[in-house]
């Protein structure tokens, strides 16, 4: 008991922690993930690595996760073979169009870091398909909305099956708590990347 009291102390503790920095609408699946990243760094903080090893490091990290990119569009190949959704791109925008009432057009390509002629390139695929349609923004005259049709709604049903398998099959045989972790770094990975992305200067 003595040692179950001492526990519940420390973690009401990193509770604590955590809610100085959350927002309101942070859920219990936001502290397990920040307790997650909280013990890992907490037990890797200490560990010393010579500068080669953290260059092999860094190669080997970037490079898997390249693989994994790869392996994705793989399997959402022959996941989409006899689907009208021709791309992963083409499926991501219909699902989000489908979670949303409807988005400008630079919104969604942003949405997916995309560069504007390759995002223009997935909605008139998606236009010609009739899977969404376009129509004129009431607060700006210059912009363009799009949202998903019923015809787009009714084949992004029908591919969510197969696709539902691809993002079964990706995480491997992680259980729940490697799957909580992983999410949790590749999360502050992402987050570092988006506040970043034009502040690296590669000519220095």
């Amino acid at each position: 008991m003595k040692n179950s009291f001492k526990i519940l102390q420390e973690l009401i503790g990193l509770l604590d922690t955590f809610e100085k920095d959350a927002t309101e609408k942070a859920k219990l699946e936001d502290f397990v993930l920040w307790l997650n990243s909280e013990l890992f760094d907490k037990t890797n903080e200490n560990k010393e690595i010579d500068i080669q090893e953290n260059n092999v490091l860094d190669m080997e990290l970037t490079h898997l996760l390249i693989m994994q990119n790869k392996h994705f569009k793989n399997y959402s190949k022959q996941a989409l073979k006899n689907s009208k959704i021709s791309t992963t791109d083409d499926f991501s925008f219909l699902y989000h169009l489908s979670v949303t009432e409807s988005f400008r057009k630079m919104e969604i390509i942003n949405l997916h870091q995309l560069e504007a002629p390759s995002g223009i390139e997935v909605l008139k695929r998606l236009l010609k398909t009739e899977f969404i349609e376009e129509f004129n923004d009431a607060n700006d005259k210059r912009a363009k909305r799009i949202k998903i049709t019923q015809k787009g709604k009714d084949e992004l049903a029908r591919s969510m099956k197969n696709m539902q398998k691809v993002f079964e099959i990706m995480p491997a045989n992680f259980d729940i708590n490697q799957k909580i972790q992983f999410v949790s770094l590749l999360s502050k990975m992402n987050d570092f990347h988006a506040n970043n992305l034009n502040d690296i200067n590669f000519n220095e």
